[in-house]
């Protein structure tokens, strides 16, 4: 699932929304988060910054928080 969303995220337009679509399910909306962080650090985001806001936004998206046994742990 995640080398399907890899491949889809390379080919299209809008890396993110391609991999999320291919990867599909929650862990595909929940690492395009991750995905969206790394483009964001290539586009000059410091990379402590972009990944905080991944870890928020899939904290949100999951209703989870640390401590939760979830993948933030």
């Amino acid at each position: 699932t995640m080398l399907r969303g890899l491949r889809a995220a390379v080919a299209g337009p809008d890396p993110v929304a391609a991999f999320r679509a291919a990867a599909g399910g929650a862990s595909g909306s929940l690492f395009a988060q991750v995905l969206a962080a790394l483009l964001a650090h290539q586009d000059g985001t410091p990379l402590p910054e972009a990944l905080a806001r991944a870890a928020a936004r899939i904290g949100a998206v999951g209703q989870a928080g640390p401590g939760d046994r979830t993948m933030l742990d």
